[in-house]
C-alpha cells in the first residue's frame, strides 16, 4: 500500500546566542587592552618616529622631489608632434560663400609637425629638473631635521617640568611635617606660635609653585601633542643619555658641509647654475612640418622647415644673452651665502 502523505518536515533549529556575560567580559579586556597602551611609556626615540608619521611637509617634499623627476624624463624627450588641421581662403560671401570646393584658392590640408629641439637644449632642461629634484630632498632631511629638532625639546621640556613638579612636592610634604614639629614645639612650650605660621606659610607658597607646575606641565603636554598627536597624553619613560656628544673636533668642518641648510644652499646654488645653462642653450629652434592637400587638390604637397631665433642679441661686452647674464647673476648671488656665513 503507497504512502501518499507528505514527508516530515524539519523545523530550524534557533540561532545559537552567546551567554550573557560574555559581551561585558569581552569589552572589559578590549578596554584593558586600550588602557594598558595609553599607559604604556612614550620614549623619546618614539616620540620622533610618531612626529615623522604624522607630519605632512616631509610628504609634501616627496611629492616634490618626485614630480621634479618625471619633469626631467619629459623635458630630456622631443616634444609631442602636433596635428594640424586647416581650411585656408574659404570664401564667406558671394555665389561661392561657404563652399570648400568651387574657389580655386580654398585649400584644405591635414598634416603633422614637429618641433626638433636641439640635445645640448633638452639636456639642460633635463638637468634643472634633476637639480629641483636634489633640492627637494634637501629641503626635506631640513624638515625633517627641524622637526625632530623641535620634537625633542618638546619632550624634554615636559620631562623636565614632571620631574620639577615632583621635586616640589617632596618639597611640600617635608614642609609638612615641619608644620607638625613647630606646632609639637609651640604647644609643649620650647616654641612660639609665629614659628608655626611660617612653617604654614611655607607650605601655602610651595603649593603655589605646584599650581603653577601643573599649568606648565599642561602647556608642555600641550606642545608635544603638536607633534605626536593623542600619544602626549602618555607618560614619559625615562630620558635618554646625554652625557657623551657624539663630535669629533678632527671632522668636525666635514660635518659642517653636511649640514642640512648647507646642502639646500649648495642644491639652490645647482639649481640656478643649470638654469644659467638652460638660458645659455634657449638660442634657437627647428621645426619641420609635413601636410596633405584635400582630395580636390591637384597641387603638389608642401612641405616646411623653420627654424626660430631671439632677435635680442648678445651684449658686446659681455657675450650672454640677458636670461643667461640674469642666471649667472643668480649663480654667483647664491653661491656667496654659504661663504659669507
Amino acid at each position: 500500500m503507497l504512502n501518499l502523505s507528505s514527508p516530515p518536515v524539519r523545523q530550524p533549529r534557533p540561532p545559537r546566542r552567546c551567554a550573557p556575560w560574555l559581551v561585558p567580559l569581552l569589552s572589559a579586556f578590549i578596554g584593558l587592552g586600550a588602557h594598558a597602551e595609553h599607559l604604556r611609556p612614550l620614549t623619546l626615540d618614539q616620540a620622533l618616529a610618531l612626529a615623522q608619521e604624522r607630519s605632512r611637509q616631509l610628504v609634501a617634499q616627496d611629492s616634490a622631489a618626485s614630480g621634479a623627476r618625471e619633469m626631467a624624463v619629459a623635458a630630456g624627450q622631443l616634444p609631442d608632434p602636433t596635428l594640424r588641421v586647416s581650411l585656408d581662403a574659404l570664401p564667406i560671401n558671394g555665389a561661392n560663400r561657404f563652399s570648400v570646393t568651387r574657389d580655386d584658392f580654398t585649400m584644405r590640408t591635414i598634416g603633422i609637425s614637429q618641433e626638433l629641439t636641439r640635445d645640448a637644449k633638452r639636456k639642460a632642461r633635463s638637468a634643472r629638473f634633476e637639480r629641483e629634484a636634489e633640492t627637494a630632498q634637501a629641503s626635506r632631511a631640513m624638515v625633517l631635521a627641524n622637526l625632530q629638532r623641535d620634537t625633542a625639546i618638546a619632550w624634554l621640556e615636559r620631562y623636565y617640568q614632571e620631574r620639577m613638579r615632583e621635586s616640589l612636592i617632596v618639597q611640600r610634604d617635608e614642609s609638612r611635617l615641619q608644620i607638625e614639629t613647630a606646632d609639637a614645639a609651640y604647644r609643649g612650650g620650647r616654641g612660639s606660635q609665629a614659628d608655626v605660621f611660617a612653617a604654614r606659610a611655607a607650605v601655602a607658597l610651595i603649593e603655589d609653585r605646584i599650581d603653577q607646575s601643573d599649568r606648565q606641565v599642561a602647556n608642555a603636554v600641550t606642545q608635544l601633542a603638536r607633534w605626536v598627536g593623542e600619544s602626549a597624553r602618555q607618560p614619559l619613560a625615562d630620558k635618554p643619555t646625554t652625557d657623551a656628544v657624539p663630535l669629533n673636533a678632527g671632522d668636525l668642518e666635514a660635518r659642517f658641509a653636511h649640514h642640512p641648510e648647507i646642502a639646500v644652499m649648495v642644491s639652490k646654488q645647482a639649481v640656478a647654475q643649470a638654469e644659467a645653462d638652460l638660458a645659455a642653450a634657449n638660442k634657437k629652434a627647428v621645426g619641420v612640418e609635413h601636410c596633405e592637400p584635400g582630395p580636390d587638390d591637384v597641387r603638389s604637397t608642401p612641405g616646411s622647415a623653420a627654424s626660430a631665433v631671439p632677435i635680442c642679441p648678445p651684449r658686446a661686452t659681455e657675450g650672454r644673452t640677458r636670461p643667461s647674464a640674469s642666471g649667472h647673476g643668480i649663480v654667483d648671488r647664491v653661491r656667496s651665502v654659504p661663504t659669507s656665513s
